[in-house]
């Protein structure tokens, strides 16, 4: 004398977080990390002018996969999360030289994120340019161009002084000459 009402999709169990992996690391679409499993190297390297990498991330949520969410943050450049939905690539160009964590995080179709995620360090070599080293060499050298300069002009304006107190003296004695050959006359 009753009914009973049973909701098979309500009393279905969200699925748990999924697992999140960066899958490919590419410049120019050229693969320099691929992996579809754990990776072997947690680590790549980069060097000016080759500052840029793409990635691709993959969430192991095989249930509806098209609706898995995805975010990413390169730490210690990226202020925030790079909340990019469906998407499953990013990238960055132009890396000043530094080291960095690239976290990617990862949602399945119910909205349950994975906030552990993967990771990836990132090391990027800097331009010469940016090297502390050779800042502080230019520098020096700079100073002592300056230096060269200013100590040659001043050596220059020496040798003139001398030359004029040499031809101040002997138009003096010239003068004198005349003078007491005059007063002699």
């Amino acid at each position: 004398r009753g009914l009973n009402l049973f909701i098979s999709q309500a009393a279905q169990p969200k699925e748990p977080s999924p697992q999140i992996r960066i899958t490919k690391i590419t410049q120019n679409g050229i693969p320099i990390l691929s992996t579809h499993a754990e990776p072997v190297t947690r680590e790549i390297t980069l060097q000016w002018p080759r500052n840029y990498f793409d990635f691709e991330i993959a969430a192991f949520s095989f249930s509806q996969p098209d609706e898995n969410q995805y975010a990413y943050k390169l730490e210690k450049f990226d202020p925030e999360w790079n909340w990019i939905g469906t998407r499953r690539f990013g990238g960055y160009t132009n890396l000043p030289g530094g080291e960095y964590t690239l976290r990617v995080i990862g949602a399945n179709k119910d909205g349950v994120w994975n906030t552990e995620g993967a990771s990836l360090r990132v090391r990027v070599i800097p331009a010469p340019w940016e090297n502390n080293l050779l800042r502080v060499a230019a520098v020096l050298i700079v100073a002592l161009v300056i230096f060269s300069i200013v100590r040659a002009r001043l050596n220059a304006i020496s040798r003139y002084n001398r030359q004029l107190a040499a031809e101040v003296e002997e138009r003096t004695r010239d003068i004198e000459k005349r003078r007491r050959a005059a007063e002699g006359t």
